[in-house]
This record gives structure tokens, C-alpha cells and sequence, in this order.
């Protein structure tokens, strides 16, 4: 296999790639399960024929050889212009989320049925949706950003919530679509490792109306005195207790407290500088071997990449990956 890194960057009717124009000074990709906003930075040489719109269509391929992976998509956030070079800042459509602040009510929708309308509502694509906890209600208050009021939804359904490769906004409990593996000292550049401790926490969750006590998803909360109370872990230092008023049954209420308690389980971490690795993916499954420890060895979800190429270091991956 040819190690020659190639690229390919569209940039709405502009055409960037290894073959034609070699224009690409640098080019670095972020993106990760907790950041809202997926970024692309692209460094050019300042050429008087380049006439570039902001806001128009960023998509980004790198790989070797003939084959390259999509690692980017979104839009055109700004440009700074220098006397040299010329810098480009694309965006994933995620930035409307961050931006938009809404008052919407629902009623007796799944959170999968919520996103969905939202992403309708604001124009961003919609990739897995999942359907997620059905509530009797819920509200979005403009007391805090689309993007707030969706990640908080998702961590009550155990989901995660980002834009993937292609800019469609992901609602999911994250398989493992992909299994990859990178073994030190073979395609392993560099680590840092953290190792998770076990602490005992315990979350619990209140809601609302004697639902899932006799009276239906509609009964109203005033006419009974036993509590919907549902709590997961077994305690120890600490103890959360969350209210729900859009809870309003014991099963929605425990399903929402083993959520919560598993989405802030410490686990160890691990980041990897590797060569370049377009093909793996936020959420894909990674297998690390043969490390200096025996305890850093082990499966971990990937939940940041960052992409970087340029002249100095040439084609690297970087990632950051939480135990399974």
C-alpha cells in the first residue's frame, strides 16, 4: 500500500485535491461526542484567483492512494486573510442548535419524535434518531440553547447526541459500527492514559403523577402522595437526586437514573497520536494492545478525533477514547 497521504476538499464550487492543485498548506478536523460544533480548519497560500463565498457547502476527504474516507462535512464559517495565506473556517450545521433558543411544548411524543421536529424547524439533517424515553409532555424554555436542551434529552435516554462525518445530527445509544485495532510501538505514535477509580454514586430521579401507579400517563400528580422515584447505583460518597416533572412513571423514572448513572460512570481514558486513520469514526469501537501496562490494554469507545496534515508532521490522527 502507497503511505502518500491524498486529499480532496469542496469548497462549494471549488475543487482542492493532491492531483490538480496541491494548494493545501494545512489542513485540521476536529470533532467529538462533547463538542457541539465540529470545526475544519484549511490553510491556504493567497492566490488573487480564489473567490470563496461564506456559508457555502465544506466537504473534506483524506485517505492514501486511491482511497479516501469522508471526514468532513458542513459550511463555510468565516475566512482570515493574511498577506501570505489565506484561512478558512467551515462549521458543522450544529451551529444553528448552538445558536437557536426555542419555546416548543410536546405532548405524549418519544425523544426521538422531538429531535426529529427540531431538526425539521432549523434545517439541520437528521441522521440515527432513535426513539428514545416517551414523555407526556415536554418543554424547551429560551432560558438555555437548542443544542443544551437536546444533549440534556439525550443523557435522560442514555443516548449520545452529535454531528457525524456527513453533518447529520446523531440521537443514539452509539454501537459499535466498526471495530478497529492500534497496538503500541506497530501504529501507536504516542499516549497519555488516565486510569478511571470506581466511585460509589447513586442517582436517583423524581417525578410526577401516579402514571404507572393506576391512573394512566394522564392522571394528575396532586391526586396521590406515593412518589415516582427511580434510582440506579449503590451509593457511597455521593448521592444525586434529580426532578423530572416530565417523568411520570416508576419505569421512565428508573430507566432515566441508570442513564444518568452510567453516562457519569468513571472510566479510564486513553488518547492516541497514530498515523493518519480516516476510515475510523466518532463512537466506532477501538482495541488497544500490547501497551507498556497490562491495565491500559483493553476496548474503548472513540469520542474525539482530531485530523491534522501538513508539511512538518505530514498525515496524524489523534484520539481520544472512554472505556467500554
Amino acid at each position: 500500500m502507497n503511505y502518500r497521504p491524498i486529499y480532496q476538499i469542496s469548497i462549494g464550487n471549488l475543487v482542492l485535491s493532491t492531483q490538480e492543485t496541491n494548494r493545501l498548506v494545512e489542513l485540521d478536523v476536529h470533532a467529538g461526542l462533547e463538542t457541539p460544533v465540529h470545526e475544519c480548519r484549511m490553510v491556504l497560500p493567497q492566490f488573487n484567483d480564489l473567490t470563496i463565498e461564506e456559508g457555502v457547502p465544506v466537504s473534506v476527504q483524506l485517505g492514501y492512494d486511491q482511497q479516501m474516507e469522508q471526514v468532513f462535512t458542513g459550511e463555510l464559517h468565516r475566512q482570515e486573510q493574511g498577506a501570505e495565506r489565506l484561512t478558512l473556517i467551515a462549521r458543522s450545521a450544529c451551529k444553528r442548535l448552538v445558536k437557536r433558543r426555542l419555546d416548543l411544548y410536546f405532548e405524549g411524543m418519544t425523544a426521538g419524535e422531538m429531535v426529529t421536529t427540531i431538526c425539521q424547524q432549523e434545517k439541520v439533517l437528521p441522521g440515527i434518531i432513535q426513539p428514545g424515553l416517551r414523555f407526556s409532555y415536554y418543554a424547551l424554555g429560551r432560558d438555555r440553547s437548542a443544542y443544551s436542551h437536546l444533549k440534556y434529552l439525550a443523557a435522560q435516554c442514555g443516548f449520545d447526541l452529535y454531528a457525524n462525518e456527513k453533518d447529520r445530527l446523531v440521537f443514539a445509544r452509539t454501537a459499535a459500527i466498526a471495530v478497529h485495532s492500534f497496538t503500541y510501538q506497530v501504529n501507536i505514535i504516542s499516549f497519555r492514559f488516565s486510569d478511571g477509580k470506581a466511585i460509589g454514586e447513586k442517582w436517583e430521579v423524581f417525578g410526577e403523577s401516579p402514571a404507572s401507579l393506576g391512573q394512566g400517563p394522564q392522571g394528575a400528580y396532586w391526586l396521590t402522595k406515593r412518589e415516582v422515584k427511580g434510582s440506579a447505583g449503590l451509593g457511597g460518597k455521593s448521592v444525586h437526586q434529580i426532578y423530572a416533572p416530565t417523568i411520570r412513571s416508576l419505569d421512565n423514572a428508573s430507566l432515566m437514573a441508570k442513564a444518568l448513572q452510567k453516562k457519569q460512570e468513571n472510566r479510564k481514558r486513553i488518547c492516541i497520536c497514530t498515523m493518519g486513520a480516516p476510515e475510523v469514526k466518532i463512537g466506532d469501537t477501538i482495541q488497544i494492545n500490547q501497551m507498556p501496562e497490562k491495565q491500559q490494554n483493553g476496548w474503548y469507545k472513540l469520542i474525539d478525533i482530531r485530523h491534522r496534515l501538513n508539511a512538518q508532521s505530514g498525515f496524524i490522527s489523534q484520539f481520544k477514547m472512554q472505556e467500554l
